[in-house]
């Protein structure tokens, strides 16, 4: 009898060895987060990752994808190109298949090298730079371009009856900017309206926004379209109005931030900017969405987060709907979603994985941002 059950005892500890393993835990989908973590423009890549991460722990509450839990591996590109491909080569070295990110269009170049090759899918919520369209890569987005900002900025000036305005744009990101400079110039030109003066600063040079106001304010302008963070828009704001300007303020989807109204404060009533999203009547889940955002950050989601929660919602819906959970397959789920609702319009890509929606215009109105017809 003890021999057999010596004999017996090895068989039952591989039965008992192969129940534990098949009651392990199973192996988490990791998925890269990349973007602006750090300095005076964290407050865009901040608001990507926590809408990034909000998003996925209620996946993760709910059971995950295809049962399997997702974590986020973030890092700082500290808004550094030269970082930022670092960092994305070392998650692809790493082995991860799916990265979220970069945020700013200054990083586009560098993210196409990087990817270049590699069975890696990356998607952004915020590089709106034409220099990412219409190719047929492993790059999505859910943003719409910069040529679509400059044309709905151009026809809002011109509706505005301004005569001659300035432009001021940061060379830091100017992938993004200086193509809405070109674009917008050339159509408000095509209206009679002169740009008599562009200014550009660059983040590293730490710009004397009161120089830059004296300019703008000595060229007599009808109002200034900057193309400038939310930070540098409400300082440059604040100075232009120290000297006692009424010009019109006007600024890109980048300055239309928190920071914009928590740096600017009055001196930014009136002004009109560009919003990825609408501030018409708020759908269910936008409203559910910002409670459970505020209630976890003690701060209201700016634009970002808003793209951003809309592209990690698409990236999930299309992983769980994906045959299996490699790059082609994902990419190919993703292009084929066509009911995909987002907070305040769908969230559908074209062929080429660019976002097909549009632009809405906004003005400060009692420190908040509110539609303009």
């Amino acid at each position: 009898m003890i021999n057999n059950m010596q004999k017996l005892t090895p068989l039952l500890f591989l039965i008992a060895m192969l129940g534990l393993a098949g009651c392990s835990d199973p192996e988490p989908i990791k998925i890269g987060v990349v973007g602006e973590l750090s300095g005076r423009r964290s407050e865009i890549g901040v608001g990507a990752r926590n809408a990034i991460q909000l998003y996925v722990d209620q996946v993760n509450e709910a059971g995950g994808i295809k049962g399997r839990p997702v974590e986020l591996v973030i890092h700082d590109n500290a808004g550094d190109p030269q970082v930022c491909r670092q960092v994305l080569d070392s998650m692809i070295a790493d082995g991860l298949k799916f990265i979220i990110g970069p945020v700013f269009s200054q990083m586009a170049e560098v993210t196409l090298e990087a990817i270049e090759g590699k069975d890696v899918l990356v998607l952004s919520g915020t590089m709106s730079t034409d220099y990412l369209t219409g190719r047929d890569d492993n790059f999505l987005r859910v943003c719409s371009t910069a040529s679509r900002q400059a044309a709905l900025l151009a026809k809002t000036v011109v509706g505005d009856g301004i005569k001659s305005i300035a432009v001021v744009y940061d060379l830091s990101n100017r992938k993004y900017t200086e193509q809405i400079y070109e674009l917008f110039k050339s159509g408000v030109e095509k209206h009679g309206i002169s740009v008599p003066l562009a200014l550009t600063i660059e983040k590293t040079k730490h710009p004397e926004m009161l120089a830059l106001a004296k300019k703008i304010v000595d060229a007599d302008v009808g109002g200034v379209l900057m193309c400038l963070s939310a930070v540098d828009a409400a300082n440059l704001a604040q100075q232009i109005r120290k000297l006692g300007s009424d010009i019109s303020f006007f600024g890109v989807s980048w300055s239309q931030s928190n920071d914009l109204l928590q740096h600017g404060g009055r001196t930014v009533e009136g002004m009109v900017l560009i919003s990825t999203q609408s501030y018409g009547p708020p759908s269910d889940s936008m409203v559910a969405y910002k409670k459970q955002y505020l209630a976890r950050y003690k701060q209201p989601p700016s634009f970002v987060s808003d793209r951003l929660w809309d592209g990690t919602g698409l990236l999930m819906q299309a992983m769980e709907d994906a045959e299996d959970l490699t790059p082609e397959s994902v990419k190919k789920a993703i292009l084929s979603i066509e009911d995909y609702q987002g907070l305040s319009q769908p969230a559908r890509l074209d062929k080429f994985g660019d976002f097909l929606g549009g632009y809405y215009m906004v003005k400060v109105v009692g420190g908040k941002y509110v539609a303009v017809d």
